[in-house]
């Protein structure tokens, strides 16, 4: 009795060590592809991941154990911060007039929180359709549904993407990305009233982010100011 569940808690965690690595991997390959603007071949490669995810809760909650392994690098600012973000990339890439924070997130090769893993992951999902659900409106002819489609599914994997991030709650700039990029899928659908309130729930975040004293953090977001002026207009409008 006792070397069956031996051998059963050893393929477990084997089998969990290997899709652990797998996405990972799979992960780094839709940050590769956000990079390159080839958003379509991203939303692809971020749902194999978000399946892979899927396949790892599902192996965890029939392990008696715990699969997350917290490394050193157990912040996700921390992961943002090391994705190698250049101050000097020009955020206006997919073509939109709003800010959007798009650079994805890659994960580390040693282990990660599972719940760190989790936020990453599905982040870079939603990033990859609302980049994809850009793309596709820049056509002189495009499919409006297709279009509307990639955006509601970026805001339902943002919510998500900040629902697993709950637990971490010092992840300021985290926090603040997921926000924005939920404020602009708002507004490209044409919920003002919903943006809005996102916006304006971020000039607090970025007060705190000054008095914090996080001046490294906040250069990935400075171009958060050229979504000031619709926020204006429309309290003016009001």
């Amino acid at each position: 009795q006792q070397f069956i569940i031996f051998i059963r808690t050893h393929y477990i965690f084997h089998l969990m060590t290997t899709i652990h690595a797998r996405i990972i991997d799979q992960n780094n390959v839709t940050v590769a592809f956000i990079r390159q603007h080839d958003f379509s071949s991203a939303v692809k490669s971020s749902t194999s991941a978000l399946r892979l995810h899927q396949q790892l809760g599902e192996t965890t909650s029939s392990s008696a154990g715990n699969s997350s392994t917290t490394s050193a690098l157990d912040c996700l600012d921390q992961c943002m911060l090391l994705s190698e973000v250049d101050a000097n990339i020009d955020d206006t890439a997919s073509g939109s007039a709003a800010f959007v924070y798009e650079h994805g997130i890659l994960l580390p090769p040693t282990a990660v929180d599972y719940t760190m893993m989790s936020a990453i992951v599905i982040f870079n999902s939603a990033l990859a359709h609302q980049l994809y659900a850009q793309q596709q409106q820049q056509q002189r002819q495009y499919d409006k549904g297709t279009s509307q489609y990639h955006l509601l599914k970026s805001k339902k994997l943002y919510e998500l993407a900040y629902v697993a991030h709950s637990e971490a709650r010092h992840n300021v700039l985290f926090q603040f990305v997921v926000i924005n990029n939920m404020a602009v899928a708002d507004l490209q659908s044409g919920d003002e009233e919903v943006s809005t309130r996102y916006f304006e729930h971020l000039m607090t975040v970025l007060m705190l982010m000054v008095d914090q004293g996080c001046t490294s953090r906040l250069r990935h977001v400075c171009g958060f100011l050229r979504n000031l002026p619709s926020l204006v207009a429309t309290a003016a409008a009001a």
